[in-house]
């Protein structure tokens, strides 16, 4: 398939919603896709209390509180990941970060609908420096969740970034 035209939404919202026409090999071909920013997420792990820490928040998708990997977009411009990373450490679980590690590339979370791509990290944590729970002014409401190994096993994630990580970290 070949691109003809890619038209950005008029009024967006949250989400923006793209329409994108396409020539196929019959004609004319009409799809849509959520343009979004890429994203980070990392397992986080407390060195002192020997547990992962996870956030806990409603998600308008599967309209369920959802236990998942600490995780953000990258908003500003010309922020590296890294940095990203941290900063989303601090606001939703509370913590500076001591060490981060890439442990999984860019990927696209889910290319049939959106052109996100994440980087997923593990980071280790050891000094509480805020209360955490995300910010009041992108009315985040985030539930701080700490597991030990043991229970990350017992536990059924859904999220798919939390579940990748997790397997790749041969925690699940």
């Amino acid at each position: 398939m070949k691109v003809i035209s890619d038209t950005p939404p008029e009024n967006p919202g949250y989400l923006k919603v793209h329409k994108l026409q396409l020539q196929g090999k019959k004609g004319p071909v009409s799809r849509e896709y959520l343009n979004s920013k890429d994203a980070v997420a990392a397992v986080v792990f407390d060195s002192v209390k020997n547990k992962y820490i996870f956030a806990k928040q409603f998600r308008p998708g599967p309209q369920l509180h959802i236990i998942e990997l600490c995780a953000g977009m990258i908003d500003h411009v010309g922020e590296a990941e890294i940095e990203t990373m941290k900063r989303e450490i601090e606001e939703e679980l509370g913590y500076a970060t001591d060490t981060i590690n890439q442990i999984m590339k860019p990927y696209y979370s889910s290319p049939g609908k959106t052109n996100e791509r994440m980087s997923l990290y593990f980071a280790t944590v050891s000094k509480k420096i805020s209360q955490g729970g995300g910010l009041e002014s992108e009315n985040e409401e985030i539930e701080i969740v700490e597991l030990t190994k043991d229970e990350i096993r017992k536990t059924d994630f859904v999220d798919g970034k939390t579940l990748l990580a997790l397997m790749i970290l041969k925690l699940k």
